[in-house]
């Protein structure tokens, strides 16, 4: 009878973390709507003047972030440098006990590592279910597959997100 007991309780504790997981999962951020400007400048080691290369090549990121009413974060990544056979940029959004994590992620085009180009892009996201407040923001450069600890961090700080605001910061490189 006492084994029955604890049965029927480690049952029913199981299935109620079961429902707090679902939970979690479907209050995760969704991304969507997430494009690419064209290339805005591009340079080439090989052809273009030294000075050139490295002002395209130091260009400075910033990204914009804008809370609507909704809870839908908009955000542009502006002035992103990376290799000219950019297909398109994934972005990947987690809330991690009120912290936000994105992830941008560049998907090459095949043979894109064997150009002698770099190019500046603008690249624009919706992600639903934010809130308004303070959050510690962390946002990595990671390749396709590339696990966070090996990617870039391009920004990590705090900051504040309010309705109808748009913030604007400044990336690392």
């Amino acid at each position: 009878m006492m084994k029955r007991k604890m049965l029927y309780v480690l049952m029913s504790l199981l299935g109620f973390s079961a429902c707090s997981s679902e939970n979690a999962v479907l209050d995760a951020p969704q991304v969507y709507d997430v494009s690419r400007s064209d290339c805005k400048r591009n340079a080439s080691k090989a052809d273009s003047r030294p000075e050139y290369y490295e002002a395209v090549e130091q260009t400075k990121a910033t990204l914009s972030l804008t809370l609507a009413t909704d809870g839908v974060l908009k955000g542009r990544f502006e002035n992103v440098t990376d290799l000219c056979g950019v297909d398109r940029f994934s972005v990947e959004a987690r809330m991690i006990s009120g912290n936000i994590r994105l992830i941008l992620r560049p998907n090459y085009l095949p043979g894109s590592e064997l150009l002698d180009c770099i190019c500046v892009y603008d690249v624009d996201f919706k992600a639903r279910r934010f809130t308004s407040g303070s959050h510690r923001l962390q946002v990595y450069k990671a390749l396709e597959g590339e696990s966070i600890d090996r990617a870039r961090v391009l920004y990590d700080g705090q900051m504040t997100l309010q309705q109808g605001q748009t913030i604007q910061l400044e990336l690392n490189r």
